[in-house]
């Protein structure tokens, strides 16, 4: 490994907050309740490891594209859409919320 990525992996703030990010308060008091050494020893790494082989970890995106239902525009959730397709009579259509595997598998 490069020093600067052996700096990053030792550094204790990072996978705290990691711990923070992916998992509830609930799935880190089960891990800790389970393993109390992890507890007592405040590894933060050693704790994420765990509660990611236990839980796994959930795809967070902090920006989603989004796909109309009703004029099949492809858009940013932040942008909105001003759907043009759309009728004065239709119901409003909720958008489907792409991931970037499903945004991928149209090309």
């Amino acid at each position: 490994t490069t020093p600067t990525m052996k700096y990053i992996v030792s550094e204790k703030r990072i996978w705290r907050e990691l711990v923070q990010a992916h998992f509830s308060a609930t799935e880190v008091q089960f891990v800790l309740n389970k393993k109390p050494e992890l507890k007592e020893n405040k590894n933060c790494r050693k704790l994420y490891l765990e509660l990611r082989k236990q839980f796994g970890v959930k795809p967070q995106y902090s920006e989603l594209i989004m796909l109309c239902k009703n004029c099949r525009c492809v858009f940013w959730s932040s942008y909105g859409h001003p759907c043009m397709a759309r009728h004065e009579n239709d119901a409003h259509d909720t958008p489907l919320p792409l991931t970037p595997t499903t945004f991928l598998s149209f090309f």
